[in-house]
């Protein structure tokens, strides 16, 4: 998710820097403050000229460049700062993974592919809802026929079906001429049984290469699997020994004493009860004190009232010996008290209280975990090969087929070339093998999208349902349309209302965001804007929610709507408001 914010010289701002968290956030500013520019400075930085294709116009009007700087938390505690500077002469971006510098725009790309899961213009267009989308898109699939395509792996069976129909046009233009054609010679149909021959070996090596790499993804996938978990207990093993590690130089500080792992938590016992020892024994040399004191204090008081007399021996004392005597107690007195001001047991008490701070530090750091078998090297890199030997496997078996296919009747065409009849036929049935096998490929194609869209679209009607009730059924079909069911008729979307336009529109865009990548932040620019106040509620209600599921972590939400923001973040411990009152200067 995007953590931090920092524009300068951009637009209207002259400086604005933002934090945020997870949950929903609504960005509240009037009307010309700003909030456009905000959502196209953040996509410019996350996906560059896809996110915002006009930079320089952005630069703040008497400055010679604009700065923007991003922070985005990825999986597995990774950090992401992008900082891209504009200016009229040459523009810079400086991208560091946990602080590494990337090589330009093609490495940050390849790393929000790995890490999302996407190709940055697809989330350029998924994780920012920028404004007039939902007019502009009011009547598309938005972009997600084409990207499910890429995701399961079916653009390879449209690329054949492209390609048979190359060769149906071909087998279309040889039957034209079919009627004129001469039968072949026999070397020529010799040679052409030859290719047939081999294209059908060709076909078969393809088909056992298609298994090996479907065996070779399927283990690569699941040592992928492997790497991560131990990945994930290296990182919490690391922090538990950090932390172990923190505790032992604190408690050798604090205790002078020598400490490892293991004796760590008896050296906190032993230096607690000697800090007790201590205390107990000063408190009663005090006493001790505070005894002897007021011995002395009694006998200088027999002192005072006994005429003279030593209240010890009884026997008369002069004038002179009972000065001596009051003075002498009077010093011993003193010589008590100020021993017992310097018995100070402050210290030995911050000592003991340092002590518990330490155990309940040390009551906080996890028990060890049994570490998960380790993967071998280049996991991640060997996947991707296996995934594009797979892709390419399965592109050459469908072409290998076809082309078989094509020879094959190609040599039934020459054997049979001495009737003119049975060759124009033979060319009819090529040009219809061609046609059924053309279409066959693109029907797998559409079912796989199909059989993909069928979650999606449940769970959009499912929501759907959760908002409106009994006011119709949200449908959303194979190609990427919506249709609202009420009863037996069937609202095509632009005839929808502009609040439930918008809902739909939001919907299907979280929903294919979540299933199709593994982008956790979705951003939405004013989606409350020309909606009635009961459509503004709900929507901004249904954004609020969006961000409580594992699904997205952050939702972000600019909006003028500063009412409806705050009733909502008074009612959700998950939403946050945010205001920008001014654009700078």
């Amino acid at each position: 998710m995007i953590q931090r914010v920092a524009l300068e010289n951009w637009r209207a701002y002259d400086e604005l820097e933002l934090t945020l968290d997870r949950g929903t956030t609504f960005i509240v500013a009037r009307n010309g403050v700003g909030k456009t520019s905000l959502m196209q400075a953040v996509a410019y930085a996350l996906y560059g000229d896809a996110g915002f294709p006009n930079p320089l116009s952005a630069v703040r009007a008497g400055k010679q460049s604009a700065r923007v700087e991003v922070t985005v938390g990825l999986g597995g505690g990774k950090t992401l700062q992008i900082i891209r500077t504009v200016a009229k002469r040459r523009s810079k971006l400086d991208a560091r993974l946990d602080g590494r510098p990337l090589r330009g725009d093609d490495e940050l790309a390849e790393l929000l592919v790995s890490s999302m899961g996407a190709a940055p213009d697809f989330l350029a267009r998924s994780t920012f809802v920028q404004e007039g989308t939902v007019q502009r898109e009011a009547e598309t699939s938005f972009s997600l026929y084409q990207h499910l395509c890429n995701v399961y792996g079916v653009s390879n069976l449209l690329a054949a079906s492209d390609e048979l129909a190359r060769i149906r046009r071909a087998a279309e233009k040889g039957r034209t001429g079919v009627r004129q054609s001469l039968a072949k010679s026999k070397g020529e149909l010799d040679a052409l049984r030859t290719r047939a021959e081999a294209a059908h070996i060709a076909a078969e090596q393809a088909d056992a290469e298609l298994e090996l790499a479907q065996t070779s993804f399927n283990a690569a996938e699941e040592a992928l699997s492997r790497a991560n978990g131990w990945q994930r207990w290296e990182m919490q093993e690391a922090e538990r020994r950090r932390l172990l590690a923190e505790l032992v130089a604190d408690t050798q500080r604090l205790t002078g004493q020598p400490v490892t792992v293991d004796t760590l938590p008896a050296v906190l016992d032993q230096s607690e009860a000697a800090a007790h020892e201590a205390i107990d024994n000063i408190r009663r040399r005090r006493a001790e004190a505070a005894g002897r004191v007021e011995a002395v204090r009694s006998s200088l008081a027999l002192l005072s009232v006994t005429d003279g007399l030593c209240p010890v021996c009884r026997r008369p004392l002069s004038r002179a010996d009972a000065v001596a005597a009051r003075t002498q107690h009077d010093r011993e007195i003193a010589t008590i008290e100020q021993g017992a001001s310097d018995l100070d047991d402050a210290q030995h008490l911050e000592l003991v209280k340092a002590i518990h701070a330490l155990r309940r530090r040390l009551a906080t750091v996890p028990a060890k975990t049994t570490e998960p078998a380790v993967a071998g090297a280049d996991v991640s890199r060997m996947h991707d090969a296996a995934r594009d030997r797979l892709q390419t496997a399965k592109r050459q078996a469908i072409l290998k087929r076809e082309e078989h296919a094509v020879l094959a009747g190609q040599l039934q065409e020459a054997e049979n070339d001495d009737l003119r009849r049975r060759e124009l036929a033979d060319a009819f049935r090529r040009e219809a093998l061609v046609i059924t096998t053309a279409n066959a490929v693109g029907k797998a194609a559409e079912q796989v999208i199909s059989h993909s869209i069928r979650p999606l679209a449940q769970e959009i009607a499912w929501r759907w349902k959760r908002m409106f009730g009994d006011r119709g059924t949200l449908d959303l079909r194979p190609d990427g349309t919506l249709v609202l069911r009420r009863d037996q008729h069937e609202v095509p979307f632009h005839d929808f209302s502009a609040g439930e336009r918008m809902i739909a529109v939001l919907l299907v865009r979280m929903t294919a965001l979540t299933a199709s990548t593994r982008a956790k932040f979705f951003w939405v620019d004013e989606p409350l804007e020309h909606l009635d106040p009961t459509y503004r509620l709900a929507v901004a209600s249904m954004l609020t929610q969006a961000s409580a599921s594992r699904a997205l972590q952050q939702v972000v939400v600019t909006t003028y709507e500063e009412r409806i923001a705050e009733q909502l973040a008074t009612h959700s411990d998950h939403t946050s408001v945010q205001l920008v009152t001014t654009a700078g200067s």
